[in-house]
């Protein structure tokens, strides 16, 4: 699922925030979807949103249903591993763009106050 959440989300979008001499050289999860089934970017797209649903899906039917030799520690630590790169690579590379969202939502949670009353 990682693979799924941290490829181009908005395929235009992360096109153009890649330098030229990248540009050649990364193919993106929804472009080879549309070269071997001879989709459209829109079907591609759709159905790599339907891959990270399923793969949400088992993960939380595993975590329903632990198996017996797998502790569930180790579950919740791989729930919220998959929870933060959803977080992080949603709707842009939060990862290598961190500059943007990702530094209001990490100063957001580590060093503003929240009041509780």
């Amino acid at each position: 699922m990682v693979h799924y959440l941290t490829d181009p989300s908005d395929h235009n979008l992360s096109m153009s925030m890649l330098k030229e001499d990248e540009k050649e050289k990364k193919a993106t999860l929804v472009e080879c979807y549309m070269k071997q089934y001879d989709v459209s970017q829109q079907e591609a797209a759709k159905a790599v949103d339907d891959f990270i649903e399923e793969d949400w899906m088992i993960m939380n039917e595993e975590l329903l249903n632990p198996p017996p030799n797998v502790p569930i520690q180790l579950l919740m630590v791989l729930l919220h591993f998959a929870k933060n790169m959803d977080t992080l690579y949603k709707d842009y590379d939060g990862y290598t763009h961190c500059d943007t969202n990702t530094k209001d939502m990490i100063t957001a949670l580590i060093v503003t106050l929240m009041v509780i009353s």
